[in-house]
């Protein structure tokens, strides 16, 4: 069943990112830590890289979700592009 946020639907994917084949990929370590303050850094092209900064949300096999609740938005972001992610520490 899908779940209603604020502003977007978050489907149910039913997966468990702790069996093969995710052990050890960018999928279990967002989903492990849902909930906590990140940065991401997504390679654009050939060359550039955009940044998003937020609360992961959601994790799904080719996606990650950031809450960004100081923007009242949430942002999608292909997960194979992702080349780095810096957790927030407070």
């Amino acid at each position: 069943d899908p779940t209603m946020t604020d502003c977007y639907i978050k489907p149910d994917t039913g997966l468990d990112f702790n069996q093969p084949p995710y052990r050890g990929t960018f999928q279990q370590l967002l989903a492990a830590n849902i909930g906590r303050a990140v940065k991401i850094d997504f390679q654009m092209g050939t060359g550039g890289i955009v940044s998003h900064t937020g609360i992961i949300d959601a994790v799904g096999v080719q996606y990650v979700v950031l809450c960004q609740p100081g923007k009242h938005a949430f942002v999608t972001g292909d997960i194979f592009m992702i080349k780095f992610i810096t957790f927030l520490c407070e």
